[in-house]
């Protein structure tokens, strides 16, 4: 009886050690297929994250204008 636990065993650790090599090549692949997109989600996140600092830098000129007149009462502004 102890022969065949041995046995089996042995087996078990065989087919243990050709199935590493198999989980290590298929873990490099699916890496290599689902890093570019981790990528562009990490870059596209970063760029909306900077989003308003960005408009702030890029149309500065538009946003903010140099005001031009007399000063009016805020009454006076809404109609």
């Amino acid at each position: 009886m102890s022969e065949k636990i041995l046995a089996h065993s042995a087996r078990a650790e065989k087919s243990r050690s050709a199935l590493l090599p198999l989980l290590r090549r298929l873990h490099f692949y699916i890496g290599l297929f689902i890093g570019p997109f981790i990528f562009v989600a990490a870059l596209t996140g970063a760029l909306y994250v900077l989003t308003p600092q960005l408009e702030s830098a890029l149309y500065s000129h538009q946003l903010y204008t140099d005001s031009q007149g007399e000063e009016k009462p805020w009454r006076n502004k809404s109609g």
